[in-house]
Parts: C-alpha cells; sequence; structure tokens
C-alpha cells in the first residue's frame, strides 16, 4: 500500500491526495457507522465493533487501485491477478483473525467498489478547489517543502 500511496501522491499532488484521504475516510466511517447500525438488528455485535484504524482505508484504496488495473500480477504468497486480490487479502485477515470478519475492513471493501463504480466520479475535486486548498492557511506551508507536490 505505502508505494502505491507514494506513487498517487505523485500523481495528484500532495493538497489533492490528502484532501482525498479524509474525505475517503469520513465516508467510510460513516458507511461504518450505517452498516453497524443496520446489521445490529440481526447481530447486537456489529453495533459494538470497533474500526481498526487505517485498514478500512488501506482496503478500499487497494480495491481502488486492484479495480483500476484488473489484469496485472501482484504478488501475495504466489502470482495472482490484480481483481481478485482484495477477496484474497480480505480471506487473510479472515484467517487470522480466527475466522471473524471485521465490518469495518468490509467497510471499507465495499467503499471500495462503490467508489470505482458510482461515487468516484462525483468525488473528484475541481483544479479550482485545489488550488484554493493549496494557498489556504492549512496548506500553505507545505509548499516550501521540496518532497511536497503541488498542482500549480
Amino acid at each position: 500500500w505505502v508505494p502505491m500511496s507514494i506513487e498517487s501522491e505523485t500523481k495528484l499532488g500532495t493538497v489533492q491526495f490528502t484532501l482525498n484521504y479524509f474525505i475517503n475516510s469520513a465516508l467510510i466511517q460513516i458507511q461504518f457507522i450505517i452498516l453497524a447500525y443496520l446489521l445490529s438488528f440481526i447481530y447486537l455485535g456489529f453495533y459494538i465493533s470497533p474500526s481498526t484504524g487505517l485498514w478500512p482505508l488501506i482496503i478500499s484504496d487497494i480495491v481502488i487501485f486492484c479495480l483500476s488495473n484488473p489484469e496485472r500480477d501482484l504478488y501475495f504468497f504466489c502470482t495472482v491477478k490484480a481483481k481478485y486480490y482484495p477477496f484474497i487479502l480480505i480471506g487473510f485477515f479472515f484467517l487470522l483473525n480466527g475466522f471473524s470478519l471485521q465490518l469495518d475492513i468490509i467497510s471499507g471493501l465495499i467503499f471500495g467498489y462503490l467508489h470505482v463504480f458510482y461515487i468516484g466520479k462525483k468525488l473528484e475535486l475541481s483544479s479550482s478547489t485545489i488550488v484554493f486548498f493549496e494557498n489556504s492557511f492549512i496548506f500553505r506551508p507545505l509548499k516550501n517543502f521540496s518532497s511536497n507536490f503541488t498542482l500549480i
């Protein structure tokens, strides 16, 4: 995930990458809360299950990357096509967690598919929005770093 994120930040720019990170994280967590609430009517344990930090976002980023390059070969104990990689990864987590699914990881998986097929284009930020944030007091200090990537 880290090399993929570095490549994405280089392509998009630091500000857009950061804004995408926060927007996607917020939407994943909102989706997680809704799923936890709805599934709590079936099993109360879903209502009290925690969200484990970055993992939902990492899974969604992996899904988005894999679906943008579905025939690419990735390595996970063996060579596997990218379009199958998220499910193999979820299966691996399922085994590691004692045959239990984590709702937040499933939420990240669902968000990744929703992003690719339904909401990705709607979440794209315009160039003027990115320039506005690059010039804002929050992101302006980042322009002085040589490793920062800007839109302009």
